[in-house]
């Protein structure tokens, strides 16, 4: 099964649209678009109901203060127009710590994951140390604001990285890292 860990800022989004908005929660509709295309060629490769959208994003639920209630929701929505479905969330763990919240997701599925892809525009400091960079795509071109988005030009380096399988010494990378403080 092929899991795509989804983050939102800089993915389906920019700095452009952002701009114009002027609002936190605004979605790029070329950045969706390319999105769309991935997830429409994995679907054929790996079949639809073993392509998974898990959400990695501050968008996720109980991540904003109640005056952002609505965003997950929002989002949601949006994609379902293009017949894209979130299936899950990462657990929020730390905010700084999406490695480990998406290491701790890969471990607790292992039995089901055999690829998976990052898409992300930040370099989180715990991707190394899990090696989770093998698997992520940065989409941010936008040197300026960090924030351009999905774009055609990361197509085939996401399917590149989602064709990489998930090896046993992979899992060994991730689950000798602590994954948290308790």
């Amino acid at each position: 099964m092929l899991y795509v860990f989804l983050d939102v800022d800089g993915v389906l989004n920019n700095a452009h649209t952002k701009g114009i908005r002027n609002k936190l929660w605004w979605l790029d509709d070329e950045n969706i678009a390319v999105f769309t295309e991935f997830i429409e060629e994995c679907w054929k490769k790996y079949g639809r109901e073993n392509t998974r959208i898990i959400l990695t994003s501050s968008w996720r639920r109980n991540n904003f203060s109640s005056h952002y209630d609505g965003i997950e929701k929002f989002l949601r929505e949006r994609l379902s127009k293009n017949n894209l479905t979130i299936y899950d969330e990462t657990e929020s763990i730390d905010v700084w710590a999406r490695g480990y919240e998406i290491a701790d997701y890969l471990l607790r599925h292992k039995d089901d994951v055999s690829h998976y892809v990052v898409i992300d525009d930040v370099l989180f400091v715990d991707f190394k140390p899990l090696s989770l960079t093998s698997h992520w795509v940065q989409t941010s071109d936008d040197p300026k604001n960090g924030m351009g988005g999905l774009r055609k030009k990361h197509l085939k380096h996401l399917f590149e990285k989602a064709s990489k399988p998930v090896t046993n010494k992979d899992f060994e990378k991730l689950s000798r890292q602590p994954l948290r403080n308790d």
